[in-house]
């Protein structure tokens, strides 16, 4: 396992009974880690404050690339596109408000990589803190909460929470619904919405109990919410 305290990258082995180990310390980077990918079974890449990624390996220490994202200030999302023998695509948003750029990752040999960044954004601005790829296709959003029993073919819903309401999202054809208005000003959503799926007997349509965390900076409240899908 892989993890970043705030600039160190470490290693760590887990034992029995659930205790841990730090093995080693595999790096330093320049900047704080917001967020680790792996990129092969030796390569990972840091997403770091400052708009940058770091390219470091496992079995090499001596080996670090760094790449700056064009006008980017925290990278604070990657999502993987697409795999092609010796080049990996690549999705990085921003998280202060400069959308999202496609990149391409170029294999050279086993420790050198270029990276080529396309000349336009896939979203121009904007603050980016989620990325999903969903049969080829990007959605951004805040927030993401699938609903309970989700299932691609039969339930491809899940409800999407942002600073100012919640929406129902189908991913079979992408349709994003309006439900209620929902005041959240953190960046982080995770934990902030919860749904359960109430079954009545002879019932066709499903019926979804939510239970929505409000915040503001003077007050917060939790309220219970009851949607139908059709």
């Amino acid at each position: 396992m892989i993890t970043a305290n705030d600039n160190e990258i470490s290693e760590i082995r887990l034992l029995e009974n659930n205790e841990y180990k730090i093995s080693k310390n595999i790096q330093q980077t320049n900047n704080g880690v917001y967020k680790i990918i792996q990129l092969n079974d030796d390569i990972f890449i840091c997403a770091l404050y400052g708009g940058q990624i770091s390219l470091l390996s496992i079995s090499n220490q001596q080996y670090s690339q760094v790449f700056q994202i064009n006008s980017f200030k925290c990278i604070s999302e990657i999502c993987k596109i697409k795999n092609e023998q010796n080049k990996t695509t690549f999705a990085f948003g921003d998280g202060l408000g400069n959308g999202i750029a496609i990149c391409q990752l170029i294999k050279i040999s086993d420790y050198d990589y270029q990276l080529i960044q396309d000349q336009q954004r896939l979203v121009e601005n904007g603050k980016i803190l989620s990325i999903m790829l969903v049969n080829s296709k990007i959605i951004k959003e805040k927030g993401w909460f699938n609903v309970q029993y989700y299932d691609y073919d039969l339930n491809p819903f899940a409800f999407v929470k942002d600073y100012e309401k919640i929406s129902l999202i189908n991913f079979r054809n992408y349709q994003i619904i309006r439900v209620i208005d929902s005041r959240y000003i953190y960046n982080n959503k995770n934990g902030r919405l919860i749904n359960m799926r109430i079954y009545k007997e002879g019932e066709s349509q499903q019926i979804y109990r939510l239970f929505d965390v409000q915040r503001s900076d003077r007050s917060a409240e939790i309220r219970e919410i009851r949607l139908r899908i059709p």
